[in-house]
């Protein structure tokens, strides 16, 4: 069974408890500073691979060129004809690609993006979308590709890049990826709030066998709220520590493998996503092994 009875608290008398029994402080967030944060003239290879390859996020700046930037919603429009496959939340919120949190609609283009940046539907919406030929065009990959070390031999990452467009209030939960994430915003604005994954028992993760494996079973947004449900069931996620970064046009967001992270789009957002695979050799976190 996906459940977490082991690490819930029974109601006494059929009283719920009360978070101070409970020794839990919803006000104080474990928080850590905001991520380090570097121009394009800053940072080369050698200290990006030294001190945050596999290690530890940075948020990048200047990194994207200026046709990249360019994008707006309405350009952006304009290369899609046919009509797009978006998710709907079941909850209007939380946005994750499976059965139980999210369905697929069809919509035309031209009502798609006028219900995301002029907010004419309650609903909100997330299109996720393999990269059309004009975009990708104009991202030019060489300074990310330096900074990390990567050449020409190296496996093309084109097909794997995402654009991400979606409604304010869009909310990714908390999950870890299995590649060097590279979260870059060309539109909008985005808050991601990133846990090292040494913090992965306090995090519960669904079970290893579980499609859902790479995700927590914490609501991050109810558990700060003090909901009492999330707060029982997960006590230890107010040990684990958190940095919060929120990304603004033009930023670029680097993610190693295994780290956890929570995104919400605080605006109307357009994001490019960037995955590296890990290389032979690269650190693996004991929580992509389990």
């Amino acid at each position: 069974m996906d459940t977490d009875e082991s690490n819930s608290f029974e109601p006494l008398f059929g009283v719920e408890p009360s978070l101070d029994r409970l020794n839990i402080k919803i006000s104080s967030k474990s928080k850590q500073k905001t991520v380090s944060q570097y121009n394009v003239n800053e940072i080369d290879s050698e200290t990006f691979i030294k001190k945050f390859a596999s290690q530890k996020p940075v948020l990048l700046k200047g990194f994207m060129n200026s046709e990249w930037q360019s994008w707006t919603p309405d350009t952006l429009c304009q290369l899609f004809s046919e009509p797009l496959t978006v998710f709907t939340s079941l909850d209007n919120r939380n946005f994750i690609d499976n059965d139980l949190t999210c369905e697929k609609v069809l919509r035309e283009p031209n009502e798609l993006f006028d219900a995301i940046f002029n907010r004419h539907s309650q609903q909100r919406l997330y299109l996720r979308y393999v990269l059309p030929d004009a975009l990708l065009s104009s991202i030019d990959q060489t300074p990310l590709q330096k900074l990390l070390g990567r050449g020409a031999n190296d496996k093309d990452n084109t097909s794997l890049m995402r654009v991400w467009i979606g409604t304010a209030g869009n909310i990714t939960p908390i999950h870890y990826d299995r590649c060097h994430g590279l979260l870059s915003q060309i539109y909008g604005r985005k808050k991601v709030t990133l846990i090292s994954p040494k913090y992965t028992q306090d995090v519960y993760p669904h079970d290893s066998h579980s499609t859902r494996a790479h995700c927590s079973r914490v609501n991050l947004l109810k558990w700060d709220e003090g909901d009492i449900d999330q707060v029982t069931k997960y006590p230890r996620f107010g040990r684990a520590k958190r940095i919060e970064v929120v990304l603004e046009k033009g930023d670029i967001l680097y993610t190693p493998p295994g780290w956890w992270h929570h995104v919400e789009s605080v605006t109307a957002s357009v994001s490019v996503t960037v995955p590296f695979d890990m290389k032979f050799g690269d650190f693996i976190p004991p929580n992509m092994i389990i």
